[in-house]
């Protein structure tokens, strides 16, 4: 098997840039309330909500709750533990500051943009807050992306490295296609969620790799 070596941080970095770049694109668009963005919300939601039923249901409520903040604040709470027990001090302060910086960020992002939510009587979850970004698709995007990247950036044959990261892409997916099927957000919420915490996970990662090239100087 081919085992590939550590990925370039600025080719890392570069995908960050670009992710984000969509971001904000995107985001522009919702704010100028731009014509593509009520068609194609509208669009996807009637090819994902025209069958509803309790089993599906059941399943959809199920994995928005995997990818809700407060599991994923404790999923990474136990692997900053993890990190500091094999001391690895300056990587579990630097993933820890990652995940909460972004959730401070996007807390006020979502105030200062104050997209409402759709309307709540086809909601099959409980919801509170604004609309843009989805939390859960941000939260799950950033976990997934840097768990993910940390995994691929070691050295490893392809093929596993393609299945690491095609099971996060999956996982994360799975979360934002629940955030739309229960009702509770726009497909332009969970996208927003999605290239926010992507970006923000590659950039991470990238300039973690950058600054401390090697996995060892992180072990102080």
């Amino acid at each position: 098997m081919k085992i590939t070596k550590t990925p370039k941080p600025f080719f890392i970095l570069a995908i960050g840039c670009a992710l984000l770049v969509l971001f904000v694109l995107e985001t522009y668009s919702i704010v100028s309330h731009a014509l593509w963005v009520e068609k194609w919300d509208t669009f996807i939601i009637a090819h994902i909500r025209h069958t509803i039923t309790p089993a599906l249901t059941f399943l959809m409520r199920f994995l928005t709750h995997l990818g809700s903040t407060e599991t994923i604040a404790i999923l990474s709470i136990f692997i900053i533990i993890i990190l500091f027990w094999n001391k690895y001090f300056r990587l579990g302060l630097w993933f820890g500051g990652t995940i909460i910086i972004f959730g401070v960020l996007l807390k006020y992002l979502k105030v200062l943009l104050a997209r409402p939510r759709p309307d709540s009587a086809t909601w099959l979850a409980h919801a509170s807050g604004f609309s843009y970004p989805s939390g859960h698709a941000s939260a799950t995007s950033l976990f997934c992306t840097l768990i993910a990247l940390f995994l691929i950036a070691n050295p490893m044959n392809i093929s596993t490295k393609i299945f690491i990261g095609l099971l996060a892409l999956a996982m994360t997916f799975l979360i934002m296609f629940s955030r739309i099927y229960l009702g509770v957000h726009y497909p332009t919420d969970v996208l927003g969620g999605f290239l926010s915490g992507g970006g923000i996970g590659f950039i991470g990662v990238g300039s973690y790799l950058l600054f401390l090239p090697s996995f060892k100087r992180a072990k102080s």
